[in-house]
């Protein structure tokens, strides 16, 4: 936010008219410039509160308390939005800025512009206006253009950082958002003491210039990170945190790593052993997403790495290799959500695999065989929800084996603990064979009194049109049933 604003208005200058002056000079009528502090408080104070969300247990609060119970949060999660308080008061006048220097409270979310028109005294000023409370920064610009070089955005940044050092103790969330990777500051380098607070911290940027981040040495120490929960970083940055990844994140437990390309990076590629040991070492880590990062060839090598607290994993365009590696590390995992995505997947497994409540593959690249691809990858891992998006052919193997049985008549049944099943733009699904399979399933499991219903069916893109009265029997069979048929 800059403080710079036109000429000073003159409702400073002059006490405010009186109530009979108001009501019976006609020269004498009150602008908004002449409103008293005190009132002008009240209305930002109501505009506050308009832009916070009080806990759900509260039902009873004095709008005109400026002092909120804990649980508190800012409503309005879009800090680009032109009516993002208190920023959006603070651009009337400076007056207004004065007014709203006062509360603290108003100061607990703080946006810094690092654009051309960057002034570095601005996280200062609202740093220091948040007195003593705990505060969230974002670091961004107003206009993001990837064709535009600015040389000095890296600078603008690490200024900020600078200042907010003094003051990290009470940042409770970090979000920097930049064009280049170069821009983002460096965790090990320009990092400082402990914050306490921080919870959830994110680096984002449009384009990987490959470039190293500008800056200063390294610190004496490291920074500590001791409340953190939550962290998406560039891959470089990851390299930083293998330095003593228990000490400095002991509560770190959903990590999203992104963008590591050997083109831009002098033909070097990712070390995932280094990767998959690092990860290790968190000791509270559940949730983890990687994309588009190119990790080194294992040439069969197998990590002895044990990720058995994880719990949800995210995989976007990773090399076959990769998966290969990463994947047996979850074997002994319980998760309850496995998603990969634009992936190339290894036509024969040949290592344990984990299993997952909830498997979402989108775009799979290389189905050659898509039943083998079923019953050595698919099924082994699902549990509960199956959703194959952009994927033709597996919907048609899968739709066959809900009505067979592993090894002969009297072996488990495929898909045993299926309850959700969704395909969008998978072409594949044939009605008459999943009535089939339907009817087959219904018999075995009625010898058993098992509930061996599904409660979800979703074809999208997938299937022709089918009849009424052929939909009808599926919702009939089925807990819920969404068919939209592919375009003719």
């Amino acid at each position: 936010m800059s403080t710079s604003h036109g000429p000073e208005t003159t409702g400073t200058q002059h006490d405010p008219p009186s109530r009979p002056e108001l009501l019976n000079g006609s020269n004498n009528l009150a602008t908004i410039a002449d409103l008293p502090t005190e009132l002008l408080l009240v209305i930002f104070n109501l505009v506050y509160r308009d832009h916070r969300c009080l806990p759900f247990w509260i039902e009873d609060f004095d709008e005109f308390d400026i002092h909120e119970p804990a649980g508190s949060s800012w409503a309005n999660t879009d800090v680009r939005a032109p009516i993002l308080f208190p920023y959006c008061l603070a651009s009337v006048c400076r007056r207004w800025v004065r007014v709203l220097s006062r509360i603290p409270q108003y100061w607990t979310r703080l946006v810094v512009h690092v654009d051309e028109d960057y002034a570095p005294a601005d996280l200062a000023s609202q740093a220091a206006w948040s007195q003593d409370l705990p505060f969230e920064l974002t670091l961004q610009r107003r206009i993001v253009s990837p064709r535009e070089v600015d040389h000095n955005e890296g600078r603008r940044v690490l200024t900020s950082m600078a200042g907010l050092m003094p003051h990290i103790h009470r940042c409770t969330m970090l979000h920097i958002s930049v064009t280049r990777s170069s821009s983002l500051p460096s965790l090990d380098k320009h990092f400082s003491g402990a914050a306490e607070l921080l919870e959830d911290m994110t680096f984002s940027y449009i384009e990987d210039d490959g470039a190293l981040p500008v800056g200063w040495p390294r610190p004496a120490s490291p920074a500590v990170f001791p409340q953190l929960d939550r962290l998406s970083i560039d891959a470089a940055n990851f390299m930083s945190m293998a330095l003593n990844p228990r000490a400095c994140y002991p509560k770190l437990a959903s990590l999203t790593m992104v963008d590591f390309s050997s083109t831009n990076n002098h033909g070097v590629s990712f070390p995932l052993p280094i990767f998959l040991d690092t990860l290790s070492q968190f000791p509270m880590l559940q949730a983890l997403k990687i994309a588009d990062i190119d990790f080194t060839p294992l040439n069969g090598f197998r990590s002895r790495v044990n990720l058995h607290r994880m719990q949800s994993v995210t995989l976007t365009r990773i090399s076959e290799d990769a998966i290969c590696g990463i994947l047996p590390t979850l074997s002994e995992a319980s998760m309850d959500i496995l998603e990969i995505s634009q992936c190339q997947l290894p036509s024969v497994v040949d290592f344990d695999i984990p299993s997952s409540y909830y498997l979402t593959l989108e775009q799979i690249e290389n189905i050659t065989d898509p039943e083998q691809f079923v019953l050595t990858f698919v099924e082994p891992i699902v549990r509960g929800s199956l959703h194959v998006v952009g994927c033709p052919g597996v919907a048609s193997v899968v739709c066959r084996k809900l009505g067979e049985r592993m090894s002969g008549p009297t072996g488990v049944i495929f898909f045993e603990e299926l309850l959700e099943l969704s395909f969008v733009d998978s072409p594949g699904v044939d009605h008459a064979v999943l009535k089939a399979s339907l009817t087959q399933r219904e018999q075995w499991y009625a010898q058993t009194m098992d509930d061996w219903r599904i409660d979800s069916f979703t074809s999208v893109r997938s299937a022709p049109a089918i009849s009424s009265n052929d939909l009808d029997w599926l919702k009939s069979h089925l807990g819920y049933v969404h068919w939209e048929a592919l375009a003719s």
